[in-house]
């Protein structure tokens, strides 16, 4: 019988020293290093600012000052490296700040967003200029310095076609024009060639000028975008 008493003791005690893992609280991933959910929501709340409704005090705050955005949809209209970074804090800052076309408003589709240790995740759909819907992901890299949650890297992906049209350019998809008749001129095109990017046959942006800050502060517009 005392054999069963100290062995029930002795499982108890492991128990207790080893507890059954149950779900996260914000209070352990705080004391693990990573982002609580609390922190991670003022982050997205932070991040649609910076993108619609931009002010400087914002990006100061929650972009740290290593923050860099990279975004193959643009840097394919840029001719930039497809992984090169798109922006950094101060680019980011000067295209925000002079921008030529109405603000992209972001709705956030919650039941898509992921929340990871120092990682948040997210998928949206920006409309503005023509309203054409654009859909996009985000994925927002974090690090906490001086008691302050900031972004570090964004890698950003969306439908630039759809946004290229929303800031008033055109392009041609196997024939048919979209933002503008005009954008299908007779090209040669060889059978079976499929969908090809022309974009450096065609290529205009108003008030002349290269690079991201064309872009996403909305005076980077292509005047035609041709798929041939």
């Amino acid at each position: 019988m005392r054999f069963f008493t100290v062995a029930f003791l002795g499982l108890a005690a492991s128990a207790l020293a080893n507890p059954v893992p149950g779900p996260h609280t914000d209070l352990d991933k705080s004391c693990h290093g990573c982002i609580p959910q609390k922190d991670a929501n003022e982050i997205i709340d932070a991040y649609k600012r910076l993108i619609g409704a931009f002010n400087v005090e914002d990006a100061n705050k929650y972009l740290a000052d290593d923050w860099v955005d990279v975004s193959q949809s643009i840097n394919t209209f840029i001719g930039k490296p497809e992984n090169a970074p798109t922006f950094n804090k101060t680019s980011f800052i000067v295209s925000q700040s002079n921008p030529q076309t109405p603000a992209a408003l972001l709705e956030i589709a919650d039941d898509s967003t992921i929340v990871t240790c120092n990682k948040i995740v997210i998928v949206w759909k920006g409309t503005f200029g023509k309203g054409v819907p654009v859909r996009g992901i985000s994925i927002i890299e974090v690090v906490k310095q001086g008691g302050q949650w900031q972004m570090q890297h964004w890698d950003v992906e969306f439908n630039s076609l759809n946004w290229l049209e929303n800031m008033g350019g055109s392009y041609c998809v196997l024939g048919r024009p979209v933002g503008n008749p005009a954008a299908c001129p007779h090209l040669p095109t060889k059978p079976g060639h499929g969908v090809r990017n022309c974009l450096s046959q065609s290529r205009s942006m108003p008030g002349g000028g290269e690079g991201p800050e064309r872009f996403a502060g909305g005076s980077f517009a292509p005047r035609m975008f041709i798929l041939c």
